[in-house]
């Protein structure tokens, strides 16, 4: 006589009506492993020779591209939009954007000038003039944007979405963490 299946398996395994969370997992980081290694290795083809400044942009926008691909066929898998992983359009530049871009601000000038204070830190001559000043201040805004868009979705996108599915948030959220600086450590992306 064969024992009943525990419903976290039965959970986990054998419900039809959609596609289940390990196994969404499972397919997500299937696609996420072979697009960076596929797009590291082009990288290197492509950009053989450039700067540190190159690459870092070229890095950045291929693990943005790679978890934003994947989260996308993994919502056409399941029915759902990028908004429902945490990851919303329509409030993109929402208030929440304007208070967090304020307070980063805030933040970096407060430890710049503490810096500052103790000595550590000085703020130099004015390098730039002109258009210059604009041109790269667009090029931060534009880095800065990058570097949180890629840190939306390779860490709290569908990867937290679908294991808060399986154990909840806060086993989610400490896991995800752990993966991804694991992910920046082994050096992978």
């Amino acid at each position: 006589m064969t024992s009943p299946v525990p419903a976290f398996i039965r959970r986990v395994f054998y419900d039809t009506t959609e596609l289940r969370a390990v196994r969404s997992l499972c397919l997500f980081s299937m696609l996420v492993f072979s697009l960076l290694y596929g797009g590291k290795f082009a990288g290197r083809q492509l950009f053989d020779g450039a700067g540190p400044a190159t690459l870092f942009f070229v890095r950045e926008i291929r693990i943005f591209l790679t978890f934003f691909f994947a989260t996308w066929i993994m919502g056409r898998i399941e029915a759902r939009t990028i908004a429902e992983y945490g990851l919303p359009w329509q409030a993109m530049f929402g208030h929440r954007f304007w208070v967090g871009a304020l307070l980063g601000f805030a933040s970096l000038t407060c430890l710049l000038l503490g810096m500052r204070l103790i000595g550590v830190f000085h703020f130099g001559a004015v390098a730039l003039r002109g258009t210059d000043i604009w041109k790269w201040a667009l090029i931060y805004v534009v880095v800065f944007v990058l570097v949180a868009l890629t840190e939306e979705f390779s860490a709290r996108g569908y990867l937290l979405y679908t294991l808060t599915r399986i154990a909840g948030f806060w086993p989610a959220a400490i896991l995800t963490a752990r993966v991804v600086r694991n992910l920046e450590r082994l050096e992978i992306a």
